[in-house]
């Protein structure tokens, strides 16, 4: 099982790669969704508002929900 921290190099270096760097919650929204699959769903927190990303999967388990009261981080990643 990978570490946090190794999650959050991953999640910098994927960050990067897609030139998403500058885009504020985007490290955060790809982070949750890696730490929800390594069973670390709880650690993530919107960079506007401090708040815990949530994350859920959808009924069909192909894909995730992604959430945070301000929105910064919401989203879906499909495909999982």
């Amino acid at each position: 099982m990978a570490t946090f921290a190794e999650l959050e190099r991953e999640a910098d270096e994927l960050v990067r790669s897609a030139g998403l760097a500058g885009r504020v919650g985007a490290r955060e929204h790809l982070l949750a969704s890696m730490a929800f699959h390594a069973g670390l769903n709880d650690s993530v927190h919107c960079p506007a508002c401090r708040s815990v990303i949530q994350v859920e999967e959808f009924p069909q388990r192909n894909g995730l929900t992604i959430t945070c009261p301000c929105g910064v981080c919401s989203g879906t990643m499909k495909g999982f």
